[in-house]
């Protein structure tokens, strides 16, 4: 117990690190297009979703965990709303080219994780 107490704190930080990260990529990606926002205005609430159906339904239910206080309805409470679980699911194929309506997450964001092995085939050995 007590050796999974002191890697919390560390793990916290990963998470809050890795999913800043996405959702930086996220607005990179999207930055050239012209979107229009359900409540919370960035991409992850994007109309229409840029999403898959799952990850539209966890955005959903985090904006309506959030209510209807328009402080709380900010892309940092959204952020933090999600879970990491969600931000796990942005590492899956559709996002890694994109889908024509989706953000094309990876491989920009491999820029974001400078000391992650590399994975191209020609590096494969």
């Amino acid at each position: 117990m007590a050796l999974a107490a002191a890697f919390q704190p560390v793990l916290h930080l990963v998470e809050v690190a890795f999913r800043n990260a996405l959702y930086d990529v996220g607005v990179q990606a999207t930055s050239g297009r012209n979107l229009t926002f359900r409540t919370v205005d960035n991409w992850l609430d994007a109309n229409p979703s840029l999403l898959e159906h799952k990850e539209e339904a966890d955005v959903a239910e985090s904006i309506r965990r959030l209510g209807k206080n328009p402080k709380r309805q900010s892309t940092g409470h959204l952020i933090g709303q999600l879970g990491f679980g969600f931000w796990i699911r942005l590492c899956n194929r559709p996002y890694e080219h994109g889908r024509q309506s989706g953000p094309q997450l990876w491989p920009t964001a491999v820029k974001r994780f400078p000391n992650c092995p590399d994975r191209s085939p020609a590096k494969r050995r």
